[in-house]
């Protein structure tokens, strides 16, 4: 038994390192492991982050100041359908879906300066938003959709079709530790 447990890890050791030589494309943490400093990759974003989010969060200002009322939105426990539109006519539901899908295509930079401005006026709002453009549908089927689920689903998301990601059942609230059921 311990032969064979010997000879599955020196294949498990094997296929790891060559998995890892294989790597077309390695990290800059990688680098540094390699006495390589990898600058080009800490910033991997467009040059002009400083300006593609501009117009957008001075939209998304103006809908706060406009529209968003904290302590209506928490005295009511809701976010109204005049709100929720004016916020899908500006694009907050499509912020990091490509433009070819319908979405504003904008980086996760610029996607956290809108977060910022969000953070700062109204939690629910924020979370309505951050969760639709996080952990939501969008990110999981950008990154393991196929083009056909992409074609199908993205649009729609991007253009207001709420979506979230259910974390809760009875008892645990956000306490990953107490929940029960598994899939």
């Amino acid at each position: 038994m311990d032969k064979a447990k010997g000879l599955l890890a020196d294949r498990t050791l094997a296929i790891a390192e060559a998995t890892r030589d294989a790597q077309e494309h390695k990290g800059f943490i990688a680098g540094l492991f390699e006495s390589e400093a990898r600058f080009g990759q800490l910033f991997p974003y467009s040059t002009n982050l400083a300006e593609s989010a501009d117009n957008h969060l001075k939209n998304l200002r103006d809908i706060l100041l406009d529209r968003v009322d904290p302590d209506a939105i928490d005295a009511s426990g809701e976010i109204s359908s005049e709100t929720i539109a004016a916020l899908n006519d500006c694009g907050m539901f499509g912020i990091k879906i490509p433009r070819q899908y319908g979405g504003l295509g904008l980086h996760q930079s610029d996607y956290k300066r809108i977060a910022v401005m969000l953070g700062g006026w109204d939690a629910s709002v924020t979370a309505l938003i951050s969760a639709h453009n996080s952990i939501g549908v969008s990110q999981p089927l950008l990154q393991f959709g196929t083009e056909a689920q992409k074609e199908k689903f993205l649009p729609l998301i991007a253009k207001g079709a709420i979506t979230g990601f259910a974390l809760t059942e009875e008892d645990a609230g956000s306490d990953l530790t107490r929940i029960r059921t598994y899939a």
